[in-house]
């Protein structure tokens, strides 16, 4: 099952943009809970592509931070199985990595919205969400 890493006495507001974390690696999704926290964003996090897959069935998500180096599946090919979801086919997906394989032509290529090296400078990972989901 999904991880909803907002706790119970958290507050809901119903303007916060939904965010979901696709990643294997706990720490990441932390890291990218307090950094878009702060923010205003609510956090879901998904450890794998069933995970995730659940998520966006269950929730209604603004846009999600994809990893690719992930076990079972990788990021790519979860990618198109999200794409043909009718309720994901226009969603936000951020590539979301520290792989240097790919680049942002790359992502773009096989459907991402954009791609964000992880560690990177915070500010870029939460203007890059504003961004995208003020043109969405």
């Amino acid at each position: 099952m999904y991880l909803s890493i907002r706790t119970l006495g958290d507050k809901m507001e119903t303007n916060e943009k939904k965010v979901l974390v696709i990643d294997d690696s706990g720490d990441d999704i932390i890291l990218a809970k307090k950094i878009l926290e702060k923010h205003g964003m609510t956090v879901l996090g998904a450890y794998n592509w069933m995970e995730a897959l659940e998520c966006l069935e269950h929730e209604d998500i603004d846009v999600v931070l994809l990893d690719l180096s992930m076990p079972s599946m990788n990021g790519f090919d979860l990618l198109k199985i999200i794409r043909k979801q009718s309720n994901c086919i226009e969603l936000p997906v951020i590539i979301y990595t520290s792989s240097s394989s790919f680049d942002a032509n790359d992502c773009a290529a096989r459907g991402s919205s954009a791609y964000i090296k992880k560690y990177g400078d915070p500010k870029v990972l939460v203007n890059k969400i504003d961004e995208i989901l003020e043109v969405a």
